[in-house]
């Protein structure tokens, strides 16, 4: 089970209850409690391995790119390829029509 919905609701009924700064006070306790719990370490480690997973492999070599094809040649695709010939590259602007 995840504890921080149930946090949540007792923070809010807290701060209903007391104005002031005593709520921001226990927030921030609960806060703290909540990062330190189990249920935390494996979020961070899911949303690590994620952002893991989304890098690329260093093992190969990088491809030398001399042509780009861009398709829709409507205001975007136009842009592209505009700034991508600018920058040196033969490019193929395709369009559906």
């Amino acid at each position: 089970h995840y504890p921080a919905p149930y946090a949540i609701v007792d923070c809010v009924k807290f701060g209903l209850a007391n104005p002031g700064d005593a709520k921001f006070k226990h927030e921030r306790e609960e806060f703290a409690k909540l990062a330190a719990t189990k249920e935390s370490d494996a979020l961070i480690g899911i949303f690590d391995g994620m952002n893991q997973m989304k890098k690329p492999s260093v093992t190969a070599d990088p491809l030398s790119v001399k042509k780009v094809a861009v398709m829709g040649a409507g205001l975007m695709g136009a842009g592209i390829a505009q700034v991508t010939a600018e920058k040196g590259y033969q490019v193929l602007l395709k369009d559906r029509d």
